[in-house]
């Protein structure tokens, strides 16, 4: 039986562009998502998400942080393989203080690389782009945990 309960937490490498500085960063920059939901369908799970980057604009001297909070629709197309889809408050902030926030999305695409029971390691990437006047696109490439069962 299906547990209608799910919690995933995800790191990795995140890449940023941000329209503003005309820059893009990354690999130094972490990709932090986490989720909290439950399933409506056997397939389909709703979360309460955050998506969201730390990078350092080396040109321009300053750290950035950028993210999304807001809902997906998890569906797994697969018994491996799922897609998510949603939205939400999109925000940025820098070191100097500086911050605008706006809507943003939340698209992944997540692979179980690893499953025991209701506990999955799962491989993935996730797309987060912050739609202020200054646009910051988010990319994380991730691996975390997600906890869930099958029926």
């Amino acid at each position: 039986m299906m547990s209608p309960f799910t919690v995933m937490a995800n790191v990795g490498v995140g890449f940023e562009h941000d329209f503003f500085y005309g820059a893009t960063a990354g690999l130094a920059g972490s990709p932090v998502n986490f989720g909290i939901g439950g399933f409506i369908t056997p397939k389909m799970a709703i979360l309460g998400r955050f998506s969201g980057t730390v990078v350092e604009f080396s040109d321009a001297g300053i750290s950035q942080t950028s993210g999304v909070i807001g809902a997906t629709l998890q569906y797994w197309l697969n018994s491996r393989l799922a897609v998510e889809a949603g939205g939400g408050l999109g925000s940025w902030s820098d070191e100097t203080g500086a911050s605008d926030a706006s809507g943003g999305l939340i698209l992944g695409v997540s692979y179980i690389v690893w499953e025991h029971g209701a506990h999955h390691l799962v491989a993935g990437a996730e797309y987060a782009p912050v739609f202020t006047d200054g646009k910051v696109h988010n990319v994380g490439i991730t691996f975390g945990y997600q906890f869930f069962r099958r029926r």
